[in-house]
């Protein structure tokens, strides 16, 4: 993505890693990359992904709602 390929560009490669990722077992996907995040949202994968900012943004406002 950062060499200017848009997220639906990478649904291919990105497919293949899922279902390599699927076949090992997993049960759920943790994207370490805010670029990745997007190429991710073009795909339908069967697991929960996780998009580590989005939890801790969540968490967050959780914690802030919390203490008003």
């Amino acid at each position: 993505l950062r060499s200017g390929e848009s997220p639906a560009d990478c649904s291919g490669p990105l497919t293949a890693i899922v279902n390599a990722m699927l076949a090992d077992g997993a049960q759920s996907i943790i994207v370490g990359c805010t670029e990745a995040q997007a190429a991710m949202d073009e795909l339908s994968v069967s697991i929960p992904v996780i998009d580590p900012v989005r939890a801790l943004a969540a968490s967050l406002v959780s914690v802030a709602w919390d203490r008003s």
